[in-house]
């Protein structure tokens, strides 16, 4: 990216809420976590907002990588166009996104996935993918539709997890197929009466974990790509369990169960 002077930078920064970052190709995390989660992962970065409690920490983390600017925070605030509180702002390029196939072509090695077919609410996948990293799952491979996973929400939520993540696109459920050629055994998360008790599988690896929608589930051309179907039983109070929540104990059983 080109050198840009003071106020140009500052202009990535301004009137956050009403912005469509993705399109901009770019991506704004807030907070020290994610500021040096952002520094840590290797992104490229384009500038670093602070305030003067924080100038000092972040001069000397960020180096030559990207410029440091330092302003009050009342000032930072009235820029970004909400109340901040976090006392940093980070932004950098926008990663791209391989497509499955490619992706797994050059990680032939890949043991754990998480697929999610069309998820559409950013706190879900924030979620999803800190318990991703706190299970040391690969890649989260989201569908067309899925929400954006560099939102600032969702580097929040995640606490920069999104960031230790490959993040992968697929289009159709059949791209699942390059996953099962490779001996990948694919478990859909659903609520069928067909579907078996979690807690009564036995998951073999290397495995990935399909997700549906919150509102309208796991459609079933995703389920029959997948050679099990699993649910989490409850009680009659609730249909199901929210997908965030789902997804961690889905996460956690498997990791601590899968073998071969």
């Amino acid at each position: 990216m080109r050198k840009m002077n003071e106020e140009e930078y500052i202009t990535l920064f301004s009137r956050l809420p009403d912005r469509e970052l993705q399109k901009e190709r770019i991506i704004v995390g807030e907070g020290r976590l994610v500021a040096e989660r952002m520094l840590d992962c290797g992104l490229e970065m384009i500038c670093l907002l602070t305030t003067d409690s924080l100038a000092g920490h972040f001069t000397r983390r960020a180096g030559s990588r990207c410029p440091v600017i330092v302003r009050p925070h009342p000032e930072i605030a009235s820029i970004a166009g909400y109340p901040f509180h976090r006392g940093v702002l980070a932004a950098a390029v926008r990663p791209a996104h391989p497509v499955l196939g490619e992706y797994i072509k050059k990680n032939p090695g890949v043991r754990k996935l998480i697929i999610c077919s069309r998820l559409s609410e950013t706190w879900n996948l924030g979620s999803i993918a800190r318990s991703a990293a706190a299970f040391g799952f690969d890649s989260l491979v989201l569908g067309v539709g899925s929400c954006d996973p560099f939102s600032r929400k969702a580097l929040r939520v995640s606490m920069g997890a999104v960031l230790s993540l490959s993040m992968i696109s697929i289009g159709e459920a059949a791209e699942c197929g390059s996953l099962r050629g490779m001996g990948i055994h694919l478990y859909a998360a659903g609520t069928s009466r067909a579907a078996r008790p979690l807690f009564d599988s036995v998951p073999r690896s290397p495995y990935a974990l399909v997700f549906g929608n919150e509102y309208e589930g796991l459609h079933a051309s995703w389920i029959g790509c997948c050679e099990e179907e699993l649910t989490i039983p409850v009680s009659g109070e609730v249909d199901s369990l929210n997908v965030g929540v789902a997804a961690g104990i889905f996460l956690a059983y498997f990791d601590h169960n899968a073998g071969r």
